[in-house]
This record gives structure tokens, sequence and C-alpha cells, in this order.
């Protein structure tokens, strides 16, 4: 990853471009601090769809963490199970 200043990149854009279509990546920071990346337009996608990839090899080998119920009585739990963990606006935990 080529990492540049802000001022570098204004005036370095077309090379910086050049770097970014043979497969780079460029970090633009501002004093210091990552404040912007420049990816080509495959690259991301790339990524996702090797991403998926590793989680369906990893749920072979491992399985799903989670039955389908559970999952379900995570993000929908029934009220009573919720009781107690209930988090209102301006209250805090209860």
């Amino acid at each position: 990853m080529i990492s540049v200043s802000v001022g570098e990149a204004k005036n370095t854009l077309p090379k910086l471009l050049h770097f970014v279509e043979e497969g780079d990546e460029v970090e633009v920071t501002r004093h210091g601090k990552a404040v912007a990346y420049i990816s080509g337009q495959s690259s991301s996608g790339e990524k996702g769809v090797a991403f998926l990839q590793e989680i369906l090899a990893w749920r072979e080998t491992h399985g799903d963490l989670f039955a389908a119920d559970e999952i379900e009585a995570i993000f929908n739990p029934a009220p009573q199970e919720a009781e107690g963990f209930l988090v209102r606006h301006g209250e805090g935990f209860r």
C-alpha cells in the first residue's frame, strides 16, 4: 500500500491512479492520520468474494455457530427473556 499526504495526492493524482490500475492501494493521510483509501474497482469486489469463500469453508469444517432457533432468539427475544436487559432512552439499564 502506498501512503501519501493530501497535498501529495492532489499533486500526483494521475500517477497514483496508475498505481491503482496496477493493483496497488493508496492511503491518503492528513497530519499522519488516514482520511481516505483509493483502490481499484474490482479490488474490493474480489476481497468480498474471498471473504465469503473463507466463511463457507469455515462452516464446512466447523458447522454453524448457532442453530436457526438460537439466532431467532438472539434477534427477537421473548419479552420475559429480555426483561432486565431493556434499555430505555435516557434511563440506562434496568
